[in-house]
């Protein structure tokens, strides 16, 4: 038996079709007639245990919603991003290109996952903080994040891999660096200024991750 029928409501989001859910019986803290979020077919949400997209949250690109996973406010999930076990996703989140939440993690507030980043164990990733190539949280102890400079609205990310490496993202760019070159920048910062922000954050990054300064 089915849990939803995806409606008529439709909107158009990033070149995507996507229909809104509803409910068509009572589990868990949903009711029968309830309206969900939006997805794109329903290979996007499971009709089996708990999971529900609610709100005007995204599910869309052969992005996955199962087990008890909940995807609520404006969060979005695409190209094969899976929210899967007992995780949530919440907020402006976005997790994309192969990216999971699983077991009992939380992504919320800005973040962003993608590049085969994984949330699992009970991490929460909130914030700005935005993570990938296989970056794998399973604590709050495993990601940092800092702004370049004060009151700036760019955000650094530092987090711990996979292969036990520590990666670089800024809030501004989507590529990603490890420590040793973001700290090779520092030899080429154009002005005094940039050297000192570099540095300061460098510095906050091994203190951190107690990382052994040379």
């Amino acid at each position: 038996m089915k849990k939803y029928e995806i409606t008529n409501e439709s909107i158009e989001f990033e070149g995507k079709t996507l229909y809104r859910i509803k409910a068509l019986s009572d589990f868990d803290d949903i009711k029968a007639g309830e309206f969900g979020g939006f997805i794109e077919c329903e290979d996007n949400l499971s009709n089996c245990d708990k999971c529900w997209i609610y709100d005007d949250a995204k599910v869309f690109c052969d992005a996955v919603v199962r087990d008890n996973a909940k995807v609520r406010n404006n969060a979005v999930l695409c190209d094969k991003a899976m929210a899967i076990e007992n995780a949530e996703v919440s907020g402006n989140a976005r997790l994309n290109g192969n990216s999971y939440a699983r077991q009992h993690s939380t992504v919320t507030d800005n973040a962003r996952l993608t590049m085969n980043a994984q949330a699992w164990g009970y991490a929460t990733i909130n914030d700005d903080a935005f993570l990938q190539k296989d970056a794998h949280i399973d604590t709050y102890s495993n990601w940092i994040t800092i702004p370049l400079y004060k009151e700036s609205e760019i955000i650094v990310t530092a987090y711990k891999t996979s292969g036990n490496m520590y990666n670089v993202t800024f809030s501004n760019s989507p590529h990603s660096f490890s420590l040793e070159e973001l700290e090779r920048k520092v030899e080429v910062c154009k002005t005094e200024e940039e050297k000192k922000h570099i540095e300061r954050v460098v510095k906050e990054i091994k203190e951190f991750f107690d990382i052994e300064t040379e």
